[in-house]
């Protein structure tokens, strides 16, 4: 099994219960004290869990947490959960209360103003529809996702989709979804990127004039330019939902009657650029113009060499041959997560089970001398990361690092030095929740 399958969402929780077996939720990395926490802040975690316990393609669900106002996280059960099959990535909209969800088949919205968590179309029974939803699509499992503003001020939906290798109607891509002014989804992809070899893409990035998505399987990372309105060069051609065959032609077209409209064709093959099994990816840019003349910095994990890579864009957006810094060789990290100052850079270890963390220069490389990981415990499977910046009630300010847990069942926030590493045990955790495996992570602080 690859760890490609493993990202896919529910064959993480079969490699969990098949190959190392998952605890029941008990660790000595818990906190020893209560975490339930008095009063309660503006500030939400939302947790994706997959919950079925042979193939997570059945049960799961997207749960919201209340942080306390002491900052800690509550002791008791989540405020809400909504079910929703085999959830494995969440993204909060930059500007409006809406949460995003990459389920099994497609992706869902969740009204979240107030801190609530609700189907966006305030139905549950319209939770899968439009604009709730995309429609789900067969064979398409997205892996990641991520939003991007465009130059009207609305925002674009990039998510990566499994679909068939080679496949001209339906292949692996990175899916465009325009947002409707209140956050909703459309229910087909305006437009689309992929190419001629593409065999699955796996993480997405957006910066302000492209889209990165990396191909695990051909060691590869895709560069695609953004449209003005945030589309991809090409249209995508209209999916088949799930449990609807493809039509066949009828006689009249074999006969020589009417033509049927064309499939629309494919995004030309977009440039690409050499990785070591590139997985989760993130950008962070430049401003204009910068020292050193680089547009930006492309971070990576590079799953073949087990550590993170770094990559300076010039100025013509392109990638260099080699990463022109490297973490120390750790493990397969499951996602990363940068400071929001850039000065550190965080990496959950999914097999080792700990965080691992390393600073960033002034060029935004990774110092590799730096490196500082938690307790590890390889019981835990962390997953999701989450970065915030709080000052609880009565204390001073503070930042935090939060981490889903698939083998324990619960989130954990590790306290952030002031060198950025973080301390070695989490100091808050949820309660334990039998039956599930966090696969991600996500904040929205309500002023």
């Amino acid at each position: 099994m690859s760890l490609s399958q493993l990202r896919a969402g529910g064959l993480v929780l079969v490699a969990c219960l098949f190959t190392w077996g998952c605890p029941n939720g008990e660790s000595r990395f818990i906190p020893p004290q209560a975490t339930a926490a008095p009063g309660g802040a503006s500030i939400f975690i939302y947790v994706a869990e997959a919950r079925d316990s042979a193939v997570g393609t059945e049960g799961g669900a997207v749960s919201a947490y209340r942080l306390g106002a002491d900052g800690l996280l509550p002791g008791g059960p989540p405020i809400t959960t909504i079910e929703l099959v085999n959830p494995r990535r969440l993204t909060v909209h930059p500007t409006l209360p809406v949460l995003y969800a990459a389920s099994r088949a497609q992706i869902i919205a969740f009204d979240i103003s107030g801190g609530g968590l609700r189907p966006l179309c305030g139905d549950i029974d319209d939770l899968l529809a439009p604009p709730c939803a995309t429609n789900p699509r067969g064979n398409n499992e997205p892996f990641d996702i991520a939003i991007g503003a465009d130059e009207d001020g609305s925002f674009t939906l990039y998510a990566t989709e499994t679909g068939n290798a080679g496949s001209a109607t339906n292949p692996s891509r990175i899916a465009a979804y325009p947002l409707e002014d209140d956050g909703g989804l459309p229910a087909f992809a305006g437009s689309q990127g992929t190419g001629n070899d593409v065999v699955q893409f796996e993480g997405v990035a957006v910066s302000p004039l492209f889209v990165w998505g990396s191909d695990t399987a051909v060691q590869r990372m895709y560069r695609f330019a953004r449209e003005s309105d945030g589309s991809l060069p090409a249209e995508a051609p209209t999916p088949t939902p799930i449990n609807h065959p493809t039509p066949s032609p009828s006689p009249t077209q074999a006969e020589g009657g009417p033509t049927p409209t064309p499939t629309p064709e494919p995004t030309p093959a977009p440039k690409f650029f050499s990785v070591n099994f590139p997985g989760r990816v993130e950008v962070l840019d430049f401003p204009n113009p910068s020292p050193g003349g680089d547009a930006g910095v492309l971070y990576a994990v590079e799953q073949g060499a087990q550590r993170l890579g770094a990559w300076h864009i010039d100025e013509f957006y392109d990638l260099p041959d080699f990463p022109n810094s490297e973490s120390p060789i750790q493990g397969f990290y499951q996602s990363i997560e940068i400071a929001p100052d850039n000065t550190r850079i965080y990496g959950a270890l999914f097999q080792d089970g700990g965080v691992a963390s390393y600073r960033l220069d002034e060029r935004a490389n990774i110092v590799a001398s730096s490196e500082s990981i938690t307790s590890t415990n390889p019981a835990s499977f962390p997953t999701g990361l989450a970065f915030l910046e709080f000052t609880p009630s009565g204390s001073g300010p503070t930042k935090t690092v939060f981490v889903s847990l698939g083998g324990l069942g619960r989130v954990d926030g590790y306290r952030v030095q002031a060198d950025g590493s973080l301390d070695s045990r989490p100091y808050t955790s949820t309660e334990p929740r039998t039956d599930t495996f966090p696969s991600d992570v996500a904040i929205k602080v309500f002023d």
